[in-house]
């Protein structure tokens, strides 16, 4: 929705829709984009805006089992002690690639604290989220934060469901624990924290820095914050979106 005044205190607000191919930078295809007006008094407004601003422009994600497209949405779950680095470099990542990714707080309180005592407001509380229109769960490490993230019986349900489902569940350092203890990593390949490797129960274990497999990506900690999130960004937008991504931020 878009609101334009102009100098005779006139007020005309709108809606514009524009279809952005995939693979196409949606930003910079609408950067100076003109919009007209024409008003009831024969007089026509024509103003130019630029979206780049708005963090919430998203690119075009995954197709629904129609034809119809819908934009991919993400959620990562924030628990007491949880590892920012691994948290917020995704958060980073996507937002940046123009995903839309809802940092929620597994508690009633919207302020979460990090193992390094780092506050962040989170968008949600775990009661406000919608799962059916989520379509990816990610799970940071650190700790206490992933025992506390396991200890959350209905994010743990949402989880087993997704994985079910076919739906995209992602977690890093300490975290891909949480799926084996609950049988998920059966039969996948999957990577973590090396301390926590004799706990991907019937997972093939790798040393990548992130791991793809399915619907399942894993990442090893901290040091692979940047991997995890472009591999996250791959499935969500393919291989060459990641690349470009990687390139963008200097890390390729």
């Amino acid at each position: 929705m878009h609101t334009f005044e102009n100098d005779m205190d006139e007020i005309t607000e709108f809606v514009v829709f524009r279809y952005v191919p995939d693979g196409t930078n949606k930003r910079e295809l609408i950067k100076g984009d003109k919009v007209s007006v024409r008003r009831e008094s024969g007089s026509e407004l024509q103003r130019s805006f630029d979206t780049l601003g708005n963090t919430n422009n998203r690119k075009q994600g995954d197709k629904n089992p129609g034809t119809e497209e819908h934009m991919s949405k993400t959620a990562i779950f924030f628990a007491t002690g949880y590892e920012e680095i691994e948290a917020l470099t995704v958060v980073d990542i996507l937002r940046r690639a123009g995903e839309e990714i809802t940092m929620v707080s597994i508690t009633d309180e919207r302020s979460v604290t990090s193992s390094h005592g780092v506050e962040v407001t989170m968008d949600k509380i775990l009661s406000e989220v919608n799962f059916d229109e989520t379509d990816v769960i990610v799970l940071p490490g650190g700790m206490p934060g992933t025992k506390n993230l396991e200890a959350c019986e209905a994010l743990m349900e949402q989880v087993d469901a997704f994985v079910k489902a076919g739906k995209t569940v992602a977690a890093v350092c300490a975290a891909p624990s949480i799926l084996g203890h609950r049988g998920l990593l059966k039969g996948k390949k999957a990577c973590s924290f090396p301390d926590m490797e004799s706990q991907l129960e019937g997972a093939e274990v790798l040393r990548e820095p992130a791991v793809i497999d399915g619907n399942i990506i894993t990442g090893r900690g901290m040091g692979a914050a940047i991997p995890f999130g472009l591999a996250i960004l791959e499935k969500l937008q393919g291989k060459e979106a990641a690349e470009a991504m990687g390139k963008k931020i200097v890390y390729m």
